[in-house]
Parts: C-alpha cells; sequence; structure tokens
C-alpha cells in the first residue's frame, strides 16, 4: 500500500523548519546592513568635510579688542594658497547664512557635495568672478544673490543632498579674493582654515598660523587645533555587511537545497509521466516554466515590499530596505501562497482519478494547456512586467516631488492611480499562476490513484510553492543590495532588468541540475523512489 505523500513531507519538517531559520536571519542581517549604509553614507556626505587629518581650525575670541581685517586674513591665507594647499575661511554672515570664501589652486580631494550645478574653478576661486555655490537652502542654479556689502553673484552650484540635511545647506561659498574687501569690526568672531597637504606642512602651516594671528590680535583667545574626527558608522557597517553577505549566501545555498528537495520529492511523478509516454525534454521544460513563473511573481512581490514599505514612511525619502521590510516580506509568500494555491486548488481537484488517468496519454497532449491559454497567460506576464516598471518609474518621480514642482492635489491623484495600478498588476500575476496550477490537475490525478488525499496534495504544494517563492524573494534583494551599496537605491528600469535577470538564471541553475540528476534514472526506478 502506497504511504500517503504527506509523511513524506513531516519527515522534512525539521530541515525545511531549520533552513527557513536561515533565511529568516540572512534576511534581517541583509535588511539592517542596507539599512545602517544608508544611515552611514548619508551621514558621511551630511557631515564629512576632508581628511580631518589635514584638517585645522583656527579660532579666535577678541575679548572686546579691535580684531584683525578680513584683508589681512587673506594676505596670509593666499601665501598658502600658492603652495597649493586648499582654504575655506568660514566667517558668521549677518543673516541665518555662513559666507564661506573657498580658494584654491588645484581641484582638492574633497568638495562638499553637490545636488545640482558645478563648484568653482581653481581659477574662479582666486579671481573676482562673480560666481556662488550656495546650500539647498539658499537658492537655485541661475539666481542672483546680493550680500549686505552689495556685491551680487550668479549661483553655479547648489549644495546639499536630495531627500537629507546637510552641514552645508545654509552656506554661500564664494571666490576667496572678496575675503578682503570686507572688513569686520564686530566682537567673538573666528576663522575656521582647512588646508589640505602633508602632515609636516599642516603642521608648519598651523604653527605659523598660530603665531601670526597671536601677534595680529595679542589681547585676543588664539586657538589653532586639529579638528575632531566626524564619527561615521562605517565600522559597524562593515560588521553588519560581513554578517549579511555571510548568512545571505548560506540562506540561498540553503533554499537551493530546499528547491532541490521539491524536485526529488516529485519523481515519483516523472515516472508515471516517462511511463505514459513524456519525454525528457517535455518534463524539463514541464518544471521550468511552473518554476519561472512562480519566480516571477515573487520577485514582483519582494520589489512590491520595497514600494509597501517605503509608503509606510514618507515619499521625500529614498528606498532603503529596513527591518520593517522583513515584517512586511514574511507574510506575503503566506498570503500570495494560500490565494495561488488554495483557490486553484479547489478547481484543480475537482475531478475523479480516473478521468485523468484514462485520458489521452501521448508526449504530445498528455498534462497539455490549449495554445490560446498559454497565449493568454504569457500576454498577462508580460504586460504585468510593463506594468510594474511603468509603475515605479512614475513611483521614482514622486519622491522627487520637491523637485519636479508637483502639487499636492497631483501628488494624491497620481498615488491613487499607482496604487490601482498595482492592483491590476497583481491580479493578472495571480491569475496567470492559477492558470499554471489548474494546468497540473493531471498530476495531482495521478498522486490520489496513489493513495494521497487532497488534504495532502494541499500541504505538499504550499510547502512546494512557498519555498519557491522564498527563494525569489532572496534573489531579488540580491541586485537591490548590490544597487544599495553603489549609491542611492530607486526602484527604476536597471533594478527592475536585474531582479527579472537574477530570477531567470538562478531558478534555471537550480531546477536543471536536479531534473538530470531525476531524468537519469528509469521509469521503474523512479516508481520505487
Amino acid at each position: 500500500m502506497i504511504k500517503p505523500l504527506n509523511k513524506h513531507h513531516k519527515t522534512k519538517n525539521p530541515f525545511y523548519i531549520f533552513m527557513f531559520i536561515c533565511f529568516l536571519i540572512g534576511f534581517l542581517f541583509i535588511s539592517l546592513s542596507i539599512n545602517h549604509f544608508q544611515f552611514a553614507k548619508y551621514r558621511f556626505d551630511g557631515y564629512y568635510s576632508g581628511d580631518t587629518n589635514n584638517y585645522i581650525q583656527v579660532t579666535y575670541f577678541t575679548d572686546g579688542s579691535e580684531p584683525p581685517s578680513k584683508s589681512e586674513i587673506y594676505i596670509k591665507l593666499l601665501e598658502h594658497v600658492k603652495n597649493n594647499e586648499v582654504q575655506f575661511s568660514i566667517w558668521p554672515f549677518v543673516s541665518d547664512y555662513d559666507v564661506i570664501y573657498q580658494g584654491y589652486r588645484a581641484i582638492p580631494e574633497f568638495l562638499p557635495p553637490l545636488k545640482a550645478g558645478r563648484h568653482l574653478t581653481s581659477e574662479e576661486s582666486l579671481s573676482d568672478s562673480k560666481y556662488a555655490v550656495v546650500g539647498k537652502n539658499v537658492a537655485e542654479i541661475g539666481d542672483k544673490i546680493s550680500l549686505y556689502d552689495g556685491s551680487t553673484f550668479e549661483v553655479v552650484g547648489v549644495l546639499g543632498l536630495e531627500y537629507s540635511y546637510s552641514i552645508w545647506d545654509d552656506i554661500i561659498i564664494i571666490p576667496l579674493h572678496f575675503m578682503r574687501n570686507i572688513d569686520s569690526s564686530s566682537n567673538n568672531e573666528g576663522v575656521k582654515v582647512r588646508l589640505q597637504g602633508s602632515s609636516s606642512i599642516i603642521s608648519n602651516t598651523s604653527r605659523d598660523l598660530g603665531e601670526y594671528f597671536q601677534n595680529l590680535l595679542p589681547e585676543g583667545i588664539i586657538d589653532v587645533s586639529h579638528e575632531s574626527p566626524v564619527k561615521t558608522d562605517f565600522h559597524n557597517f562593515s560588521l553588519y555587511l560581513m554578517g549579511s553577505i555571510i548568512l545571505i549566501i548560506v540562506s540561498c545555498v540553503n533554499i537551493i537545497n530546499l528547491t532541490i528537495l521539491s524536485v526529488y520529492n516529485r519523481k515519483k511523478e516523472f515516472g508515471i509521466r516517462l511511463s505514459l509516454g513524456a519525454t525528457h525534454a517535455y518534463l524539463k521544460k514541464l518544471i521550468s516554466s511552473d518554476l519561472y513563473i512562480v519566480g516571477l511573481l515573487s520577485a514582483c512581490t519582494a520589489l512590491l515590499t520595497q514600494f509597501i514599505a517605503s509608503n509606510l514612511f514618507t515619499f521625500s525619502q529614498p528606498i532603503g530596505v529596513t527591518p520593517l521590510h522583513l515584517v512586511i516580506l514574511l507574510p506575503l509568500p503566506f498570503i500570495f501562497g494560500f490565494i495561488n494555491t488554495r483557490l486553484p486548488l479547489k478547481v484543480a481537484l475537482n475531478f475523479e482519478p480516473s478521468d485523468i488517468i484514462k485520458g489521452n496519454t501521448s508526449s504530445n497532449s498528455f498534462y497539455q494547456v490549449d495554445k490560446t491559454t498559454k497565449r493568454i497567460m504569457i500576454v498577462q506576464i508580460f504586460f504585468s512586467l510593463l506594468l510594474f516598471l511603468y509603475v515605479f518609474s512614475l513611483y521614482e518621480g514622486m519622491l522627487k516631488v520637491e523637485t519636479i514642482g508637483i502639487t499636492v492635489k497631483d501628488y494624491y491623484y497620481l498615488r491613487d492611480y499607482i496604487l490601482l495600478v498595482v492592483g491590476i498588476t497583481l491580479i493578472g500575476l495571480i491569475g496567470t499562476f492559477s492558470q499554471s496550477v489548474i494546468k497540473r490537475k493531471n498530476e495531482f490525478g495521478i498522486k490520489i490513484a496513489l493513495g494521497a488525499s487532497p488534504r495532502d496534495i494541499v500541504i505538499g504544494f504550499y510547502q512546494e510553492i512557498l519555498i519557491i517563492f522564498i527563494e525569489a524573494a532572496v534573489y531579488a534583494f540580491i541586485p537591490i543590495f548590490l544597487l544599495t551599496l553603489t549609491g542611492d537605491f530607486t526602484i527604476g528600469l536597471v533594478t527592475i532588468i536585474g531582479t527579472i535577470v537574477v530570477v531567470l538564471i538562478l531558478t534555471a541553475i537550480v531546477t536543471t541540475y536536479p531534473m538530470y540528476k531525476v531524468l537519469k534514472l528509469e521509469p521503474a526506478e523512479l516508481m520505487d523512489k
């Protein structure tokens, strides 16, 4: 007597649970590492002001005495600029903005992050050119700005980060030449000087400037020191990154093993099909097509996770993978697995086993779907992927709501439109997958004839699909993870194509090897396994 198929799955339960836990740990670590990287990167870009080893600060407080004029400071700074060193002099401005007098003989290794436009050239920084680079809170490219002395500058660059605060948002950078034109009589003012060069040059310059300012302001308080380094989280991030890479590799290997097991679990089915006239090529095509459809749907599910999680935050923030993605992603395979297995299985199991066993068993018609249904499935998958690409392109534009000038009313119309398209896309994908389940009723009829109950088939098939869903979700996050490492992550054409390619390639690799091993056995051997 043939044993129920669910007992075969029960013997694998501890292993399934162990593999699933490995996936959870790996996904959690990779989520934390990506989230940590986003935080570290923005903190670094927003606050980093150059190599702190080659950065000194000169500050003086007058204690009521007359401060030196800026023209005197300019002359001294210009001496160091001519030695190919780089200087920034930050001076308190009369409004909410600070003015930086910038001069360099060669482009420095670090300049503040640009949101748009360009930096001053070395020639402009040392001339009387009326160009300025400003923070994003000050003005836009092409605007004219006037300082309190009446001088006017044209904005050629905007500093700052697209979606985050930085220390450069409220500053105005003008050529160092104009420092000599503005004197100051205010008390309690300081100057910050950035010099780039070797340690010996920095040390000598620091001593030289200290003596110079002390002579200018003998009654004041002079402080010449290296600035404290900007604290970043790259050390902790590197630990998260190494842990995530190791665990995600372990998770991928484990899930691949689970997929191989799910293929081996169907050996009896393959043996019966071969006995009934099916060819090896047909069986390979059969398994690959099933897993491709599931893989693509689960990849779209992973991308949908990005969409949902981002909506729960704010549209002004970049999309990053956070622990919230884990919370959202975990139930999605179960929900979609239930929708895609229980409902179509009710249709697929609504028959008598004898109706299938007595049917046409030729290799061309056995387990065959009519051409119209096939065409519908192909069109559904194609247009679903196009819709996803269109949706995420729209969504990427919505993230830049501040820069494209969209109104609040249009914003909500666009959001509702995107959600509608996402819903239609998912319905199309679910319908496509449901058809792929229903067309497997021959397989279910064979299993029932071998002694399995409908409940056994539902449990076994659900486990099989759930594993593939998780596997493809992991594959989908691999290109997302790599894109996040290279810069700010937004869902676009590269992400969509990269995800699809990765899912298709890895699914093909995972299915080809076990099918090759299984099909080397004779039908009788398959029946006995």
